[in-house]
């Protein structure tokens, strides 16, 4: 990811040009490594948004700048496994829960 470390250090000191910059620069490779790392489309679309609203809110806590690249990198995986983890869940749920007639039993009508 080629970033120059002058326009990370700008947007650490919450220059908003700086960090509107350094996102759009961000975007394809949060992108492309969300498509390596999310099963969906959907979650890629999720995680990018959420990634970059993450690099808004914390590029501040940042604290080596040569890092950036992995700290980026390793929020879209941690996104992607938990969007992952989410859906795993819902679909897990949805298939313990059950209505009376599934088994066997007359529905109640109140």
């Amino acid at each position: 990811m080629a970033v120059q470390p002058e326009l990370i250090v700008a947007a650490q000191a919450g220059d908003s040009k700086a960090i509107a910059l350094l996102l759009a620069r961000a975007q394809p490779d949060i992108r492309r490594y969300a498509q390596y790392n999310c099963r969906t489309a959907s979650d890629v679309e999720d995680a990018v948004q959420e990634v970059l609203i993450l690099t808004y809110r914390k590029i501040a806590s940042l604290r080596a700048v040569g890092a950036f690249s992995g700290w980026l990198l390793s929020m879209v995986r941690r996104t992607c496994r938990r969007l992952a983890h989410i859906k795993r869940c819902a679909a897990r749920d949805l298939q313990h829960q059950s209505t009376p007639a599934d088994h066997g039993q007359d529905a109640v009508i109140a």
